[in-house]
């Protein structure tokens, strides 16, 4: 059964805001202000008035601690999209997920429940098989449907998490009634603390119908590998850095002080580059997605169940039986959505059988700052290896478009001469160096 729980918050959450509500009008120091606002519900009343006047800042103070347990990964995709949240997830690269347990949509009839329930269990099944035979969980996890259990730590702002419930429950959420009881959960929880807080919000979600395309019926199954295309970059940025060090007053840009200084860093946030990222599994979609300083367009979930297009692990293809069994399971996987689908199951009840290893393709528009932050991590070589392989991809792309920028960029140890991984460390910065000396060299 998956539940939301508020496990702990700010000490006196209401009384800050409501200093924070006062403070641009009231005479005396934060501290005196603080100590002199000791009546909760006036202090309640406050922030009421507060923020039915427009300004919403005030309760951005006040921060939420909360533990999401046996949700659906489907649901976890669509809480990390709330980019002002904090998220912890527990991890199916390390952790066996064997016992994991599942979720399923509430609205099935019994028959296609039973029908879904059996396939469920038959990838958990697969998966078992492939860990026995000696496949990694991170590999292995691609053929785990989307109903299985995550646990994850959040920790939101007060308006953002009324952001969040509000979506929930009035906007995109309502359409999944695991997402739509979990809103309710959360609502419950937090107007305990500011009663009708959320209902405020109600006004902003006009009650609306998805026009989704209608995707047709696939009749071959495909394996591609992940793929990045710049949309949209900037090719001569010399004049931009020369005006930037001019501003700052220093004669040359190293992205080595761009690490340590903000105002050094704040040259790389000037360039913007559109990138779209081909065949992307839900999986290491999770991964992209978690990188919050971008502005990200990923499909609605409802589209999820619909791709025939799938990834082959490397470690499966090079053997045949893993292979074989690889295959069958997803082409099980198609024969039971098309069975479902034929019985009149929702997109939104299908995306539970919807496969880890499916692709999707989403676009992005991602400032240099923050790729440089992506490649320090994600080309590492204890990166998971489909979005290491990406990002590899898509730096050199990079560097031949714009070398100014991207030359000096790759994984911390190549950047930095260090390596910040302490016993993790893989041991091999003189080809780590060599390979990143190659793949930037433009």
């Amino acid at each position: 059964m998956s539940f939301a729980k508020i496990l702990s918050e700010t000490k006196n959450g209401e009384k800050i805001c409501a200093c924070a509500g006062t403070i641009s009008t009231r005479e005396g120091t934060a501290t005196d202000i603080y100590n002199n606002r000791n009546n909760k519900e006036k202090n309640l009343q406050l922030v009421d008035k507060v923020i039915s006047s427009g300004h919403k800042t005030i309760i951005e103070h006040h921060y939420f601690n909360i533990a999401f347990e046996n949700v659906s990964v489907f649901f976890e995709q669509f809480l990390i999209e709330f980019r002002l949240g904090a998220y912890t997830i527990k991890s199916r690269r390390y952790v066996n997920f064997s016992k994991a347990g599942y979720n399923l949509p509430k609205d099935l009839s019994e028959k296609n429940k039973k029908i879904m329930t059996e396939h469920i269990e038959d990838m958990f099944s697969v998966y078992d098989k492939l860990v026995a035979d000696g496949v990694a969980v991170e590999d292995a996890r691609f053929v785990l449907p989307y109903a299985f259990a995550s646990n994850i730590y959040a920790s939101f702002n007060t308006r953002e998490l009324i952001y969040l419930i509000s979506n929930m429950i009035y906007g995109r959420g309502k359409h999944f009634i695991e997402i739509f009881n979990l809103g309710m959960q959360l609502k419950e929880q937090l107007e305990e603390r500011y009663p009708n807080i959320v209902d405020k919000e109600k006004h902003n979600y006009k009650d609306y119908k998805l026009n989704l395309i209608d995707y047709p019926s696939a009749n071959k199954i495909t394996f591609e590998t992940a793929d990045t295309n710049i949309l949209q970059g900037i090719s001569d940025s010399e004049s931009i850095f020369k005006k930037c060090e001019q501003l700052l007053g220093v004669k040359t840009f190293d992205i080595k002080q761009a690490k340590t200084d903000s105002k050094i860093a704040r040259i790389l946030e000037q360039f913007n580059f559109t990138i779209e990222f081909k065949n992307l599994t839900l999986s290491t979609l999770t991964h992209l997605v978690r990188h919050r300083i971008q502005s990200i367009i990923v499909p609605y979930l409802q589209t999820f169940p619909y791709s025939y297009n799938f990834v082959m692990p490397p470690k499966i293809s090079e053997n045949e039986q893993l292979k074989e069994l690889y295959t069958n399971a997803i082409k099980r996987n198609r024969e039971v959505f098309e069975k479902l689908r034929k019985a009149n199951c929702t997109s939104e009840q299908l995306i539970y059988i919807t496969l880890s290893g499916t692709t999707v393709n989403v676009i992005s528009t991602i400032n240099a700052r923050e790729l440089a932050h992506m490649f320090r991590l994600r080309t590492c070589m204890r990166a998971q290896w489909e979005i290491r392989d990406l990002m590899r991809d898509l730096l050199k792309k990079l560097c031949n478009l714009n070398p100014i920028l991207f030359s000096k960029m790759g994984a911390s140890c190549f950047v930095d001469g260090a390596c910040p991984e302490g016993k993790f460390c893989c041991g091999k910065m003189v080809e780590m160096k060599q390979l990143f000396e190659k793949l930037t060299k433009c």
